[in-house]
């Protein structure tokens, strides 16, 4: 094998990039590098970060655990609530935000996950492939902030244990 074939290194990728930041937040005590890895974060996602730290300073995210029944492990899932302004009222709409398989239920993670152009990234596996940034929103970058950080945001996500029935009426009130 020829030593100038060798495979080049490849960039991360943007969210690669953005979790590897958020990792640093948590794992810095000191104020410098973690206010750098914060400005880094609103460098790469100018229009989400603030508004995903606003969601966290105002404790509008919220952490639902429920315990399985016949099982040992339990599941949970994010809600978070937003203000909605239409016609000069306003209302309060939660949204639920599953970060491990990066979802959530808002119009903005919707227009941006169906923005991306996919006629580039197709191949034979049916729905192709995300090249580039994947979908985001700020509920979505707040419950992930939460989650990655440790205990810089721990205080500003309330915490709640329910049961599945619980869990189903909060979704739709």
């Amino acid at each position: 094998m020829n030593r100038m074939q060798a495979n080049p290194i490849s960039p991360p990728t943007h969210s690669e990039a953005i979790v590897a930041l958020i990792d640093q937040v948590k794992a810095k005590g000191v104020a410098l590098q973690t206010r750098s890895a914060l400005i880094a974060l609103h460098f790469l996602l100018p229009t989400l970060f603030l508004p995903a730290l606003d969601l966290l300073d105002q404790s509008l995210v919220g952490k639902f655990s429920v315990e399985l029944e016949n099982s040992i492990s339990s599941y949970f899932v994010y809600y978070v609530r937003s203000t909605q302004s239409n016609n000069g009222l306003s209302s309060r709409v939660a949204y639920e935000v599953r970060p491990d398989v990066w979802s959530c239920t808002c119009p903005g993670f919707v227009v941006s996950a169906y923005s991306l152009d996919y006629e580039s990234c197709r191949n034979e596996n049916w729905g192709g492939q995300i090249i580039g940034s994947p979908p985001l929103c700020k509920h979505l970058l707040a419950c992930i902030l939460a989650e990655r950080s440790g205990e810089a945001f721990k205080e500003k996500v309330k915490h709640s244990t329910v049961t599945m029935e619980e869990l189903a009426e909060y979704g739709i009130s």
